[in-house]
């Protein structure tokens, strides 16, 4: 009786420490969890504001503004905060870093600039605290990195500087090889940070800004900088300012592809079915397909889009959006592939491309990931050999 009651007793014990190993395992998720949005929302906020002001700007300036600038700006820090959510998408998965490319670290550090010309010129000014950033850009060969990261880098750093300037001031940025190194140096002349605060600025959560900031921008900069191979140090003293240097490793790298270089066009005049559920999608889509020559019909969903295909009309090749209510683009798919076997079919998602399965990928011609852009659709479309 008393073994069984001891048995009883630990069997309980045991339960109980298994639910505490749950709880905690619970627990450590969710703070992952949460430390990876703050950090994701910190840098699409940082790109938001990028694409909010440069959009102000232009409006503002109305027939004067220079478009063609603002657009560029804006498509560039469009397609990094996709690259955010790209590698959010790939969090908790088991695979490769990206491999590194050939930086050029100076034309990465004057799109920053220009950027966030809206923060450190236009704001500034408005508040009467004038801002001036001085670029002393060296001789310097190539970096091993990526060149998206590498921005989200620059951007925390010189956004950083430009708090700690107050009542305005000057933000240097120098580049100069050194070792086998590039490094770059951001120095500001504003409040700097007393010595408590210098060492743990590199801390995930630390922050002297209040409640509103996730302390993250600098930790994540730093751990962005060590996947590259290079250093992350900071100087700064109070009321003497702050320099913030990195180093990353001079090599050849591998020189990132240009979008569409090696694309073939596709041929004018297709006759394309796009099915997708969100009507902004849709149109733009539709709309980068007649700019390129093709005629376009739309549909909203999947089973709308197989009435397109039973009526009169003609159709080359559909694209239809993956993720979609009541009918999935893998049904579209199949419901095509048994009607109409030899009529061609892209998928187009938002989801990362890993995630789609191998028998919904053995019955489309490619798949097109969102956000796409027209170089994507032309190097989709140059696979369609020619209208029936």
């Amino acid at each position: 009786q008393e073994a069984r009651s001891s048995a009883q007793r630990l069997h309980g014990v045991v339960e109980d420490l298994k639910t505490t190993q749950a709880q905690l395992v619970r627990g450590e998720t969710l703070r992952a969890i949460g430390q990876l949005s703050s950090g994701m929302a910190h840098h699409l906020n940082n790109l938001f504001a990028v694409l909010v002001g440069r959009a102000e700007l232009a409006l503002r300036a109305g027939e004067s503004a220079d478009i063609p600038r603002t657009l560029n700006i804006m498509l560039r820090t469009a397609r990094d905060g996709a690259e955010v959510v790209r590698r959010v998408q790939r969090f908790g998965r088991v695979e490769p870093v990206s491999p590194s490319t050939a930086v050029d670290l100076n034309e990465v550090i004057r799109e920053v600039v220009e950027l966030i010309r809206p923060q450190w010129q236009d704001e500034a000014q408005r508040r009467g605290c004038p801002i001036e950033i001085t670029l002393e850009l060296g001789p310097v060969p190539p970096a091993v990195g990526e060149a998206g990261p590498l921005r989200e880098v620059l951007i925390n750093v010189i956004l950083n500087a430009i708090e700690a300037l107050r009542e305005g001031g000057v933000i240097s940025i120098r580049t100069w090889p050194a070792d086998e190194q590039i490094r770059c140096a951001v120095t500001d002349n504003g409040v700097g940070m007393p010595e408590d605060a210098r060492r743990r600025a590199l801390e995930p959560f630390f922050t002297t800004k209040g409640p509103k900031s996730t302390g993250l921008g600098l930790s994540v900069a730093y751990g962005t900088i060590q996947r590259c191979g290079g250093t992350l140090k900071i100087d700064s003293a109070e009321g003497e300012g702050t320099t913030v240097t990195f180093s990353l490793p001079a090599g050849v790298g591998t020189k990132p592809p240009q979008p569409g270089a090696s694309v073939e066009p596709a041929l004018a005049g297709l006759r394309v079915l796009v099915i997708d559920d969100e009507p902004e999608v849709r149109a733009v889509l539709a709309e980068m397909l007649t700019a390129n020559g093709h005629r376009v019909c739309q549909a909203g969903g999947g089973r709308e889009g197989l009435e397109v295909l039973t009526s009169t009309q003609k159709v080359d090749v559909v694209l239809t959006d993956l993720g979609m209510p009541e009918m999935r683009g893998s049904d579209v798919v199949r419901a095509i592939r048994d009607r109409w076997p030899l009529l061609p079919v892209g998928l187009v998602t938002g989801w990362e491309e890993s995630e789609v399965t191998p028998e919904e990928r053995q019955h489309v011609r490619f798949v097109i990931q969102k956000p796409f852009n027209e170089a994507a659709i032309c190097e989709a479309l140059s696979a369609i050999t020619s209208p029936p």
